[in-house]
């Protein structure tokens, strides 16, 4: 009797129920949630971490790049402001407003998906759509937005929903079509496109486009930089944060992605 050992990715016809159990046992997996799920609390409750409100965050005060205190634990930033309220009120922003996007991208991407294969001039034009936006770089995209139409939120939400549209298009349409590959494949995929969002809110902040009304962890990097040696902690916790979130989600697609050894006898 012989064995044979077969390996089933996501493309392939496993059960749904193979899928998520063998994936959640994963290190990758674990590891990534656990950062994922942490970052989520932060951003829907900042107050885990700072008792600061977000107007007492974003105030001016005294002790400008001044090194953690007890009352500082992680030191102040431009303006005296706590680099740990900061810190708490920014992962909100980030998380808030990268998945906000996705949600809307992930709704229209499935629709442009499912009339594509309805309608073939349809998907024509989809095609034509997404191979002109994969032409110009996102960040180029970004700057020609929010030069034209201000630095109000809301425009970088529009250019991050247009792009999760594209991503969640390319997706579904590769490989063979059917509810349960399409589910799996948003499961698995969904991390690799945070982390895309998270890049292209961030390096909005990076350009130095700003909302005052926001805390927003690139625009942290950015005024710190010229005070690193006075004061590396305004520079390191922010892009730490920057860095955990990414490497959280990127985890966290790994172990989803990663495939199933199976035995045939």
């Amino acid at each position: 009797m012989n064995k044979i050992l077969k390996v089933d990715t996501v493309d392939s016809d496993q059960k749904f129920k193979d899928f998520i159990f063998y994936h959640l046992k994963s290190p990758l997996t674990i590891i990534g949630l656990a950062i994922v799920v942490f970052t989520i609390i932060v951003a829907i409750f900042p107050q885990v971490l700072t008792q600061l409100t977000l107007e007492q965050a974003t105030g001016v005060y005294t002790g400008a790049w001044d090194p953690p205190s007890a009352t500082h634990p992680l030191g102040q930033a431009k303006f005296g402001r706590d680099v740990l309220a900061l810190l708490a009120y920014g992962v909100s922003t980030l998380i808030i407003i990268c998945i906000l996007p996705s949600l809307i991208g992930f709704a229209i991407g499935i629709l442009f998906v499912y009339i594509s294969k309805v309608h073939r001039w349809v998907k024509g034009l989809v095609l034509r759509f997404i191979i002109a936006l994969y032409i110009i770089p996102s960040v180029l995209v970004i700057i020609i937005f929010l030069g034209i139409l201000g630095t109000n939120i809301s425009v970088i939400m529009s250019v991050i929903a247009m792009f999760m549209i594209i991503g969640v298009t390319l997706i579904i349409s590769k490989g063979n079509y059917s509810l349960k590959l399409t589910v799996k494949k948003l499961i698995a995929y969904f991390p690799l496109l945070m982390i895309f969002n998270i890049l292209l809110f961030e390096a909005r902040g990076f350009f130095g486009f700003s909302d005052p009304l926001l805390v927003q962890l690139g625009n942290n990097v950015i005024d710190a930089r010229n005070h690193l040696f006075e004061a590396p902690w305004a520079f390191f916790w922010p892009s730490l944060a920057i860095f955990a979130s990414v490497m959280g989600f990127l985890a966290l697609h790994y172990g989803l992605k990663e495939p199933i050894p199976t035995i045939n006898i």
